[in-house]
């Protein structure tokens, strides 16, 4: 039997955000067993791609998205969903970072998929 798929959603690089992959890349250790897990990421550095993919993840990588490229509504609560076609199978779509809001975790309960947001601003 197959394994349920789960994406771990998060950006970072050694100079900001590294905890949100970090912390993903235990979670997604943890649960390889059984799960398959594979990690979503904007530009990732060649420190995070080692990382992702020396857990055996598989890693998606998606475009940096510039602030110039964001409407100014965008820029105060939220990056656009940028996981169009991704989420078929999924079972889980597991995200760490303060810039995934209302919206982007909509669109990722709207595909089906159960949602784990990491949340440390409390």
């Amino acid at each position: 039997m197959d394994k349920p798929r789960v994406i771990f959603r998060a950006d970072g690089n050694e100079q900001i955000g590294l905890g949100h992959i970090m912390r993903s890349l235990a979670l997604a250790e943890m649960l390889q067993d059984s799960f398959e897990c594979e990690f979503v990421t904007s530009s990732p550095t060649v420190f995070v791609k080692d990382a992702i993919q020396g857990l055996g993840l598989n890693l998606i990588e998606l475009p940096h998205i510039s602030a110039k490229s964001l409407t100014d509504v965008e820029k105060s609560f939220e990056v656009p969903f940028d996981m169009e076609g991704m989420l078929g199978g999924v079972s889980m779509v597991v995200l760490d970072g303060y810039h995934f809001g209302k919206n982007y975790q909509l669109s990722i309960r709207k595909a089906g998929c159960k949602l784990v947001n990491i949340d440390d601003a409390i």
